[in-house]
This record gives structure tokens, C-alpha cells and sequence, in this order.
């Protein structure tokens, strides 16, 4: 978890100031033990005061010491990102259908099982949400304009095949963007599955870019295997670019995942889907330092009086 301050410069005080006291501390008992030891008569009871004291008034000073620090930490107004539910999200759902995608390595064929496993993240919608569905190849397609229906979603989902063309990643983020921003909802998020390398249209990357500076995270899925997949009139195996994905997702702020198989892309659907509706949020959490801190007083007080009582026996 990441912390960060408020006001930093309080935090770094603390920083100066405690060592400062350390010291001086260390030189107190020093020339306190040192003038103790100048009197004879004193010798026997400094070995016994010793022996049985000064590691109590040690660990009360050093619980003085963290109770400084951590106060220190609290002034500070330490935050802490929390994960929330959205008031309100609207998702952009992007499906390639290029030619690859009629590839029979996923059976029996990798565009039903992407459209099975994006069901999986329409039905999980949840609370107050718009989605669109978008596919591409070299075009880019908008088989559904936002909506709040699962049931239109689901069912323009079913309506798409794959067919023949390049990959226009780049065009199809860009068109979805462009969809999301006649919405109304305070959070929008893109989900894009795509299968190949991007060979047409706009740099994926420079759309990435645009959805970075709207604040609209994009969490990519690449489905595809190791060994990539023949189509019929191209004679190499297509091969998925998950340098691309990676790049896209870390430079918008979202997460890439591989469906190397059925099951891991259902399981990265589900992941997403569980993250679509939610925001990440900075939470102020110096009121638990401070409370960490009034406990540490609180033992320090009873070890004290504990300590008392041995002088006093």
C-alpha cells in the first residue's frame, strides 16, 4: 500500500527533531552516569540501580520516542488509496473481429470464446452504469451506443462474427472515446480484447495517450497462444502484441491480461469486471496513526507506574 502526505514537511520534521532528541538524550545519561560514578559511596547502589532500571527507563524512553514519531507521521495527514464503488461508470467494451480471430486454435473458434467470456463482464455490470460495444478490424464498428441495458448489450454481442481485415486498435480506442464522452457518469473505463498486431489507422499507442489525458483508464485482454494462429490466406501464424497492451494499460492507469486459454480469459473478464465499477481514492488515515500513538502512551504510563513501584520497593 502507498502512503502519501498532505504535508510532507511536517513528516520530515519528525525526521530532524527525534535524532536531535536521541542524542541529546544519549549525552544526558552519559554525563549523568559519569557523575554518579565520581562518588564512591554511590558505586554499590549505581550497580544495583543499573541491573535492575535501566533497561525499564530505556524501553520507556524509546516508547516516548516512537510515540513522537508516529505523531509526527499523523501530522503529517498520512493518506492511503482506498478502492470505492463508483457513483456512476460508463464502459466502453471493445472486441477485435479481424481475420485472425476466426482462428480454431480456441474452439471452436477464438471470436465465441471471446464473446462467451465478455458476457461474463456484461452480466457483472452492476449499480448505475452505461456501456457501449465496439469491434473492429481495419474499420471500427459501434454495434451498440451506450446504454444501461444488459439485454441490448448481450444481444448485440451475439449479432458479432468475425470477418476478414486488419487491426485497428488505435481507431477503435479512439472511437470509443469518443462515444464515452457524451456520457454523463463521473468515472468511464475501456475494455479492449484484441488478438493480433495493429496494422492499420492510428498509432495504438498515441490513442493511449488521449485516454491518459482524459483519465480513462483502458484494461486490455490479449487472447492468443504461444505459438499463434493461421488464417486462411496469410502464410505465418498471427501473433498477439502484448508489448502494445502492456504499454496501453500502464500508460492509462489500467491492467493487461493474457487468455493464453478459455479459462484464463474468462478468469481475466471476471478480474476486470470486478474493477470496472470502482475508483481507487486517497483516504486521510492519520486519525489511526494517532490512535497507534495514544496506545503506545497509554502501555508507556503503565510501565512507568510499574517502574515507580520497583524504585519505591
Amino acid at each position: 500500500m502507498e502512503i502519501t502526505f498532505a504535508f510532507p514537511q511536517i513528516f520530515l520534521l519528525g525526521f530532524i527533531l527525534i535524532p536531535a532528541v536521541i542524542i541529546f538524550l544519549i549525552v544526558y545519561y552519559y554525563n549523568r552516569k559519569k557523575s554518579v560514578i565520581l562518588f564512591s559511596e554511590y558505586r554499590t547502589l549505581e550497580k544495583i540501580a543499573v541491573s535492575k532500571i535501566s533497561f525499564k527507563r530505556f524501553f520507556i524512553v524509546f516508547l516516548d520516542l516512537l510515540a513522537m514519531f508516529i505523531l509526527f507521521l499523523a501530522l503529517g495527514r498520512p493518506q492511503a488509496p482506498v478502492t470505492l464503488p463508483a457513483s456512476g461508470y460508463a464502459v466502453g467494451i471493445i472486441v477485435d473481429i479481424s481475420g485472425s480471430m476466426m482462428a480454431t486454435d480456441f474452439w471452436p473458434s477464438r471470436i465465441s470464446v471471446a464473446k462467451d467470456a465478455a458476457k461474463i463482464l456484461i452480466n457483472n455490470l452492476k449499480g448505475n452504469f452505461e456501456a457501449c460495444l465496439v469491434t473492429f478490424n481495419n474499420n471500427v464498428f459501434v454495434n451498440q451506443a451506450l446504454t444501461n441495458s444488459k439485454e441490448d448489450l448481450l444481444l448485440a454481442l451475439s449479432l458479432v462474427n468475425a470477418n476478414y481485415g486488419g487491426t485497428a486498435i488505435g481507431d477503435a480506442i479512439i472511437t470509443t472515446l469518443a462515444i464515452l464522452e457524451n456520457s454523463s457518469m463521473p468515472h468511464k473505463v475501456i475494455v479492449l480484447l484484441t488478438d493480433g498486431e495493429n496494422n492499420a489507422g492510428i498509432d495504438p499507442i498515441i490513442a493511449a495517450k488521449k485516454a491518459k489525458d482524459k483519465k480513462i483508464p483502458i484494461y486490455t485482454i490479449g487472447l492468443g497462444t504461444s505459438t499463434g494462429a493461421y488464417i486462411p490466406g496469410i502464410p505465418y501464424p498471427v501473433r498477439i502484441d502484448e508489448a502494445t497492451l502492456k504499454e496501453i494499460a500502464k500508460l492509462t492507469g489500467g491492467e493487461y491480461y493474457y487468455g493464453n486459454n478459455v479459462e484464463n480469459l474468462k478468469k481475466a473478464y471476471k478480474i476486470v469486471s470486478e474493477k470496472v465499477g470502482k475508483i481507487k481514492k486517497n483516504q486521510d488515515i492519520s486519525s489511526v496513526f494517532a490512535g497507534i500513538a495514544f496506545f503506545i502512551l497509554l502501555v508507556k504510563l503503565i510501565l512507568n507506574s510499574l517502574l515507580i513501584r520497583t524504585i519505591e520497593v
